[in-house]
């Protein structure tokens, strides 16, 4: 993802928001798994949907997490507070829980 793409500062609009929102719009992945976006085209009301519920409980269901874990991962809260953290870091802090989740199942 390149750059200026990835902010905190909305779930999703103008091509720009949270990781999970980014893909909820653009890889048809998570689409095919019930993860959407309503008013998508207006930043200020965009939210991600699943199984029926919307924003943070949206990620709680559909990753299967607590709200803690869910900041750390996906919120400014878990970046020092920082709205546009480079995707690189939210990847890579995003791969490390995954890999620590495989090895303890």
């Amino acid at each position: 993802m390149e750059e200026g793409r990835l902010t905190f500062s909305w779930w999703y609009g103008n091509g720009k928001g949270c990781a999970v929102a980014l893909a909820a719009a653009e890889n048809p992945w998570f689409e095919g798994l019930g993860l959407g976006l309503i008013n998508d085209d207006a930043p200020g009301d965009c939210h991600p949907v699943y199984d029926g519920v919307t924003e943070w409980r949206t990620l709680s269901r559909f990753f299967d997490l607590d709200v803690a874990m869910l900041r750390r991962l996906f919120d400014r809260t878990g970046y020092d507070g920082n709205v546009r953290p480079h995707p690189s870091e939210v990847s890579g802090r995003i791969r490390t829980f995954l890999d620590t989740r495989v090895v303890a199942a």
